[in-house]
């Protein structure tokens, strides 16, 4: 019985100390500022862009012949320019792995974006304060997943680092074009929170985690445990001192 007591002391330690994790990353979740914490803070929606003229595009049937491999074809238009976005493999999501290819709906050439393509993106959507008369762009480059600012980003991804109080950076999905969003120094802050609170300890960026599944099996065993050791001590007219 010694042993399950020990064992259900130093459980109890575990749990007790994620618990005290899960009560102030839940207080700071109530207080934080949502969009700081989301990266939000400099961000603007970029302005949708509409084909003008569908009669100069190449018939989809005819790329998709061209393509025949190709499980979805989207269209989409970037930098006002007209393009076909095709999916070879389509992943469940669009941060899932996705084998796209970008072909220019007007010659149906296969399109790459360049850098000052993606600096054009990324600028398109930063929203500067009333002190900041021009944004500078620091850097561009190329990552490949695991992308620390957005660990569930799973394609190559164009980091754009804006100089600024906020040490703004802008992240393009490389192939498609899609903005995958903005991070700052607030969202770095608020990120290390969040990691403590989903026991995201291995940075894969999901609270599905095998850790989390521990720590529910955990909290389930000292429950069981906990309700063992109380109905013992009541059988026998007093508690274990632990």
């Amino acid at each position: 019985m010694q042993w399950f007591k020990k064992i259900h002391k130093w459980m109890s330690v575990i749990v007790g100390l994620q618990l005290i994790i899960w009560v102030i990353t839940g207080l700071f979740f109530n207080l934080m500022d949502h969009q700081k914490a989301a990266g939000r803070l400099h961000y603007s929606a970029p302005a949708t862009q509409q084909i003008v003229n569908y009669q100069n595009l190449i018939e989809p049937k005819q790329i998709l012949h061209q393509y025949p491999d190709v499980v979805e074809l989207t269209t989409s238009v970037i930098l006002n320019q007209p393009y076909y976005l095709l999916n070879v493999n389509k992943g469940l999501y669009a941060h899932f792995a996705n084998d796209y290819r970008l072909v220019n709906a007007q010659t149906g050439q296969i399109a790459e974006l360049t850098e000052t393509m993606v600096n054009h993106i990324a600028l398109a959507t930063l929203l500067l304060d009333e002190a900041e008369s021009a944004a500078t762009i620091i850097n561009t480059q190329l990552l490949y997943p695991p992308i620390a600012d957005f660990l569930k980003q799973q394609n190559p991804t164009w980091q754009v680092l804006i100089n600024n109080d906020a040490e703004t950076r802008i992240y393009i999905e490389a192939v498609s074009g899609r903005v995958i969003g903005h991070s700052d120094k607030h969202k770095q802050f608020a990120d290390v929170f969040f990691m403590l609170h989903f026991m995201d300890y291995a940075q894969v960026g999901s609270f599905n985690n095998w850790l989390m599944i521990a720590m529910s099996f955990f909290v389930l065993w000292l429950s069981i445990s906990g309700f063992f050791l109380v109905v013992t001590s009541l059988r026998k007219g007093k508690y274990y001192s632990f």
